[in-house]
């Protein structure tokens, strides 16, 4: 029987594709691509099958099949990839002729007898099978208190962190820290946290578009200034600062830009703490510096132009409502 080689390097082992109406080929070792009308022909030989016999045999396909499967051997990368393996050992003359049925899962079995696949990796139930990536068997967990606690193991065992030594873990906390501030500082990052005071996020909707407040107080007072007109941006000013002998970044909650205005949120509660004292003091000087001029709205402000009208149909209505109760009827 006649077979196709490389007109290349007249290698035995070709890919086929049948595309457009024709047949086309690609050298599985050279991965020269070519055509019916370019490609050449020869004798099959005994030699050119690879038949699996002895242990042996059984390592050297079991390193070809699933040692680097994830970037040489594409079988697995379909949906039906146990029809994908079948051409795949075609392709490349192998026979195992003690398997009838040929699927990853029973060829990996037979060629390391591993009794883990279709196994739950936690409790040891009888799951479904679902594949191999780079030695690693992957199977189906057999309830979702299993799956959680599969993820919860694989994110301790894939997280270099747990195999720091302390003097190394304790540089990668200063690099990430200094990071971090970088990031911070330049407006390219913004800590997704609450305020201290307030321990509550707040989803706004302003002209279609909606944006996650750090505090009910911060999404009344964007609600109240759309409403009448103001156009704030919200989280945009960053400002250095120190505090203990340490450099920090103060974002400012709003800018006018137009009346060249910071506005920060702040209960009378908070005022006093010495941390906000020294943000107010940097932030006056960069407002002094820049032509801007920087506001405290803090209780008074919400007594006098609190209400309830504007945030009706708000996403966290309620959340409002009940967290500004108390400015309901001082106006």
């Amino acid at each position: 029987m006649k077979i196709v080689i490389c007109p290349k390097c007249e290698n035995h082992k070709i890919k086929t594709f049948f595309r457009n109406d024709k047949y086309e080929y690609q050298c599985l070792k050279c991965g020269r691509r070519f055509i019916d009308n370019t490609k050449k022909m020869r004798e099959n030989k005994e030699e050119d099958y690879f038949i699996i016999k002895t242990d042996e045999d059984k390592n050297k396909l079991y390193d070809f099949l699933f040692k680097d499967i994830k970037n040489i051997n594409k079988f697995m990368a379909t949906k039906n990839y146990n029809l994908s393996l079948r051409r795949w050992l075609k392709d490349n003359y192998i026979i195992i002729p003690d398997l009838e049925d040929i699927t990853v899962e029973k060829v990996y079995k037979y060629l390391i007898n591993d009794d883990t696949l279709g196994k739950c990796e936690i409790c040891g139930k009888d799951t479904n099978f679902i594949g191999i990536r780079n030695r690693k068997v992957y199977n189906d967990t057999c309830s979702k208190e299993c799956e959680y606690k599969l993820r919860s193991k694989n994110q301790i065992e894939n997280n270099t962190v747990h195999r720091m030594t302390a003097e190394t873990k304790k540089k990668w906390k200063e690099n990430l820290s200094k990071s971090l501030k970088k990031s911070i500082a330049e407006g390219r990052f913004t800590p997704n946290v609450t305020n201290s005071w307030c321990l509550s996020m707040i989803e706004t909707k302003l002209k279609n578009k909606k944006i996650s407040h750090r505090s009910s107080w911060e999404s009344y007072f964007h609600i109240f200034n759309e409403k009448v007109g103001n156009d704030l941006e919200y989280e945009t000013i960053r400002i250095p600062y120190v505090y203990e002998n340490e450099k920090h970044t103060y974002i400012v909650d709003f800018v006018d830009e137009k009346n060249k205005i910071l506005f920060e949120i702040k209960p009378n509660s908070e005022k006093t703490k010495k941390k906000n004292e020294i943000k107010r003091k940097y932030a006056n000087e960069w407002s002094k510096s820049n032509g801007y001029k920087y506001m405290i709205i803090a209780d008074e402000w919400f007594k006098k132009y609190y209400d309830e009208k504007y945030i009706l149909g708000q996403p966290n209505e309620e959340k409002l409502i009940k967290n500004l109760k108390q400015f309901k009827n001082e106006n």
